[in-house]
Formats: C-alpha cells, sequence, structure tokens
C-alpha cells in the first residue's frame, strides 16, 4: 500500500472555486492494483459574506415607471381670462369689490385674495407708507371706467399667483392697454412689457414673447389715445403651467411724467388645456454592499438603497416575513411638480433563486402599488448556505447522487463526485473545521492520475469563493488482495 498526502492552501490559488494540484510524477496503477481517495481534514475561515457579489445574491433591480407631464393646448383654441373680474366685483363692470374677496397691502404690494386667485399690484410708493387702494377694475373686458397709475418711476407691475392647489393655469398672451392723458410728447414713447413665470414667487424666468411694445408718437396734444397689445407667449415644446405669472414693463422715454399714462385694461388670457403624460422607464440596479447581514442592518441598509424610491422596508415581528411599504400616494400635477417619477415600481429578481429565498418572495417580477404595504410570501432568510461541498472530477467506483437545487442562473457543468459535505452554518469569523474520524474512503477507477482537481459550492450549485481554506487529501494505493 502506498499512500500520497496533499496538503492544499487555497490563498494561494488564483481560481475562484477550484484547486487544481499538478503532480510531479503521475500516480498509476498495475493491474492487481486500484487507488481511493480520502480526505483526512479541511480547516476553512468562514467569511464569505452571507450577501455578496461571489454569491450573486447582492444586486437587484427595480422596474420604474417614469411620467412626465406636459401642457398640450386645447385645439381649437379656447381663451379664457385668468382674472375674471366677476370673481371680485359685484360685476364685470363695477369697481366695488364682493365680500368675499380679501383687499390688503404689505411689501410692497397691494393684492386682492379670492381664495383662488391672488391679484398683486406692485408700487414702491406703499414702502413709502401709501395706503391708498390702487387695485381697479381693469380686468373687464368691455369697458375703460376704470385706470390705474403706471409709473417706471415706482415700478408698478402686476403679479397674478395662484393659490390652488388642485389646478394651474396655461398663460396663452396677456391683452394690455394703456392710456395717455393727451400732454404733449416731445418724442416717440415706447413702453416694452416683459412677462415672466416661477414656482416661489421670488425667483422670475422670462418668458419668449412677442407683440411686446406699445408706443405713443410724439407731437400729441390735448388728445386722450389708448393703445394696446396682445402680448403673445411663445412656449417651448415641452409647456408647463406656472403658480406666478409676472409682468413688468421698461420705457425708452425717462422724462415721462408719472401721471401721464395709466393701465386701462389688463386681460391674462388663457387657452384650455389637457396634461399629458410621457411614459420613461428605467431598469435600476440595486447593489447591497457585500457583508454579514443580520435583520436589522439588512433592512436598515436596504431602505438606505430605496429611499429615492419612497419604498419603506420592515419584518413582520409574528412572521418574520418582509414588508414593503410603499408610501408613494396619487400623483397631483403642480407647476413645480410635472413629473411623477415612481408612478410604478417593479421588484425585478427574474431567474436569481437566491435572491427570492433571501427576500422571502417567489415572483420573478412583484409589483409595488402606490400606498400600500406588500407582503413577502415567505419568511426573511438571511442565511447564505449550510453547506460546503466539495467534489472531484476523478471516476468513482460507485458514483456519488445527489438531490441539490439545478438552479437556471448557475452553470450546467454538473457537480461531479461528491468528496464531502460540510456543514458551514457557522456565526461568522469563525474557523470551520472538519476531521475524518470515520476514515471515509472512497475507490476510484482512475488508473492514471496526472493532476487532480477539487471543485466546491454550496448546496445551490453555486460556486463558493476559497480563498481562506486548507485541505488534506490522500490517494491510497491499494494491491487488489486488500480488496
Amino acid at each position: 500500500m502506498s499512500v500520497f498526502n496533499f496538503y492544499v492552501d487555497t490563498s494561494t490559488i488564483d481560481d475562484r472555486n477550484k484547486a487544481e494540484i499538478i503532480l510531479d510524477t503521475p500516480i498509476q496503477t498495475q493491474p492487481n492494483e486500484y487507488l481511493e481517495v480520502k480526505v483526512i481534514d479541511v480547516s476553512m475561515m468562514n467569511d464569505n459574506y452571507n450577501i455578496s457579489s461571489s454569491l450573486n445574491n447582492n444586486e437587484f433591480i427595480i422596474n420604474r415607471n417614469e411620467l412626465v407631464y406636459a401642457v398640450t393646448e386645447t385645439i381649437p383654441s379656447v381663451d379664457l381670462p385668468i382674472i375674471d373680474p366677476a370673481d371680485y366685483y359685484h360685476s364685470a363692470n363695477q369697481n366695488n369689490l364682493l365680500s368675499s374677496v380679501i383687499r390688503d397691502d404689505a411689501n410692497g404690494y397691494e393684492f386682492l385674495d379670492n381664495g383662488e386667485y391672488k391679484i398683486y399690484f406692485y408700487d414702491t410708493r406703499i414702502l413709502e407708507g401709501d395706503n391708498n387702494h390702487l387695485i381697479n377694475n381693469i380686468f373687464d373686458n368691455t369697458q375703460f371706467n376704470y385706470e390705474m397709475r403706471l409709473s417706471e418711476t415706482y415700478d408698478t407691475h402686476f403679479v397674478v399667483h395662484n393659490v390652488s392647489d388642485t389646478s394651474y393655469d396655461f398663460l396663452k398672451k396677456v391683452e394690455i392697454y394703456i392710456k395717455f392723458d393727451g400732454s404733449s410728447l416731445a418724442t416717440d414713447t415706447t413702453f416694452t412689457f416683459s412677462v415672466s413665470h416661477s414656482n416661489d414667487g421670488v425667483n422670475y424666468t422670462n418668458f419668449n414673447v412677442t407683440d411686446n411694445e406699445i408706443t405713443f408718437q410724439a407731437g400729441t396734444y390735448n388728445l386722450v389715445a389708448i393703445n394696446n397689445k396682445s402680448i403673445i407667449i411663445n412656449h417651448p415644446t415641452i409647456k408647463h403651467a406656472y403658480k406666478y405669472y409676472r409682468i413688468k414693463f421698461v420705457v425708452d422715454n425717462a422724462v415721462i411724467n408719472d401721471t401721464d399714462f395709466t393701465f386701462a385694461r389688463l386681460r391674462f388670457v388663457k387657452n384650455t388645456y389637457t396634461l399629458t403624460p410621457t411614459s420613461f422607464f428605467y431598469d435600476e440596479t440595486i447593489t447591497i454592499p457585500d457583508g454579514f447581514y443580520n435583520s436589522t442592518n439588512f433592512i436598515t441598509t436596504l431602505n438606505t438603497l430605496l429611499l429615492s424610491y419612497n419604498l419603506v422596508l420592515s419584518i413582520d415581528s409574528i412572521t418574520n416575513k418582509l414588508l414593503i411599504q410603499n408610501n408613494n400616494t396619487t400623483f397631483v400635477y403642480h407647476p413645480y411638480d410635472d413629473t411623477d417619477e415612481n408612478h410604478a415600481l417593479i421588484l425585478n429578481i427574474t431567474k436569481n433563486n437566491l435572491l427570492k429565498r433571501l427576500f422571502g418572495i417567489n415572483a420573478d417580477f412583484t409589483t409595488f402599488p402606490k400606498n400600500t404595504i406588500t407582503t413577502a410570501d415567505n419568511a426573511l432568510n438571511l442565511l447564505h448556505y449550510q453547506k460546503l461541498v466539495l467534489t472531484t472530477d476523478l471516476t468513482f467506483n460507485v458514483p456519488t447522487t445527489h438531490l441539490l437545487k439545478e438552479w437556471k442562473e448557475d452553470k450546467a457543468d454538473g457537480m461531479r463526485n461528491i468528496l464531502l459535505w460540510l456543514p458551514v452554518d457557522y456565526a461568522p469569523y469563525t474557523i470551520i473545521k472538519y476531521k475524518n474520524y470515520e476514515g471515509l474512503s472512497y475507490r476510484i477507477n482512475d488508473s492514471y492520475i496526472k493532476n487532480l482537481n477539487f471543485y466546491f459550492y454550496n448546496e445551490f450549485k453555486q460556486s463558493v469563493d476559497i480563498n481562506r481554506l486548507l485541505f488534506h487529501i490522500q490517494i491510497i494505493k491499494k494491491n487488489i488482495s486488500y480488496y
């Protein structure tokens, strides 16, 4: 009888789950001899994380559907006033306010508030203590009964504020009428108007507009004149409604008197529109950092990773099942929020059975409806694997059989013959040891061996990293008479 001992330190091997021993001198048998293989002992540091890239259980996909809402104008166009004077005054052509309308001044503005819209008129004289009511009914479509002062010196301008939380109007144009009192003009006087938008009432952005100049020609004496323009808003391809609209002006003649010109009529005009959503689909990979996880830090880590999706995970204290709460609610369009980022969220763990086992979810795709809690099918299972399976491509006299899972995502290269079935469900960073006290060995039919190959798997037929494993293998040559 001859015994060949092989001591292997896998930390010196580059292959992930394979240990190859190349023999200096081949082992061969004579007709009256046969070979046995025996695992003497194994020592392994239990540092294979229960969630890691090597286990292929640290990545999953969120299929995310995002809806971006764009303003689409009604065709044919239907023009409507944003400010309907009858909503503020007793009738469209009167100047007496309805009792339900608040009228006040602050911070340089006087405003009218009917609960849906606020009409602001800015005049720096308000800051100087002028508390006279300034806003008259110039919003009527037919009458010129009332006027409002217009002054570049005092920076007079209008702001319309949509205070509603359910609908926002899409501004199409601004119709403006300016009245001249008939005083003499030494030079032509041109008013250039800008229209801007904002969602916070502080930062305004100018629209691209056309027909925004009103000119009064020089040489006019004792002749009252009203000039007007419809200032057209040139919206970009993707249109938006906004919370605030402002109209301001500059004048090219700085010597005009503040009393020469007044606002005679002002109409903010909207077109009826619909909100049209456009869908965008994203497959977003979520990567869990490699590590040892218990239920507490696993849930904490996932909640951090899923924060932008507004998903919150927890564990049912009775069943130990994973609970996924989708805190996204039914989307309501706002001009400052025209995107439903998480319109639909689907957990995608297609063909990844170890992840299904981890989460306790059976399906490839799991949809998380808005404002609901989804309960996993099975209890959370953070045990990565329970067995280390040592196999070889040596030809056993009696081949081993097994009922290990054949999961589709794993290589279909077979398990070969099993030498050792070692429990590894130990605490992390402890030493796993095996000693062959029973003297178990396997007779092999190979008669000529020039190298030995050993492969390491778990019970799910997945390759296992063996970077810190020591094992002792014997090849025993026996005479046939001993058998």
